[in-house]
């Protein structure tokens, strides 16, 4: 009888399901890949990922889809870089999508660009892994500003080390979002007595069009 019962129990039990990715888990052989498949939500964004590069370069011309396609290849590097973090992975892949379907993004040659708004001028220039850009923001008054400095890739960013100022730089959700954790060098090195960085937004959208060059002239006199 207990038997028996423990048969009826097992038919009459709901059926646990999983978030599928969008490849074949039982192929899984890296630890993004593992965490991906482990983890529900990830699994979730990989699919919706997955679906949002499809409808893009369906809904592309020839040349800009052959775009999509090199920047998801250098993209899938990105994501691999974070191996097994899943805050680095849903981050990665959030931006991924929002690159995907925003149109600024979508339509944009990458980062490269003249970004312009009311508190801020950023220059950006992507060379393979590298990322070169300066930047002038204002602050109550007071600004900081950047020379040319040159970024190299780390994990799902870049980040740039000078005369012991870290900057940090992450594309993240329509904007380049830059963060330091040695916030007194780079103010004594960039910003005046009443201003810091700690963490400074560019919304892509604010992309200056029509200039191929971000960097003529000095970051606080171009043609925004």
């Amino acid at each position: 009888m207990r038997y028996l019962w423990f048969i009826c129990l097992f038919i009459l039990s709901p059926t646990i399901s999983h978030a599928q990715a969008s490849f074949d888990c039982s192929l899984a052989a890296t630890p993004t890949e593992n965490a991906i498949c482990t983890h529900d939500d990830l699994s979730q964004l990989d699919r919706q990922m997955a679906s949002a590069f499809r409808d893009a370069r369906g809904a592309a011309s020839q040349n800009q889809s052959d775009r999509i396609l090199n920047e998801q290849r250098a993209w899938l590097g990105r994501r691999d870089a974070c191996g097994s973090d899943r805050d680095c992975l849903s981050r990665v892949m959030r931006d991924r999508i929002d690159a995907l379907t925003l149109p600024e993004t979508t339509q944009s040659a990458g980062l490269t660009g003249l970004y312009c708004n009311d508190a801020a001028v950023m220059g950006l220039q992507e060379q393979g892994a590298n990322l070169r850009f300066d930047f002038l923001f204002f602050s109550g008054g007071f600004s900081c500003g950047t020379g040319i400095l040159t970024a190299q890739r780390s994990g799902a960013g870049w980040t740039s080390m000078s005369d012991g100022c870290r900057l940090n730089l992450t594309h993240e959700g329509g904007a380049m979002v830059v963060r330091t954790d040695t916030v007194a060098a780079c103010q004594e090195n960039y910003c005046g007595a009443r201003a810091a960085i700690t963490e400074f937004r560019m919304p892509l959208a604010d992309k200056a069009p029509g200039i191929s060059d971000p960097f003529i002239g000095g970051v606080g006199e171009r043609p925004c």
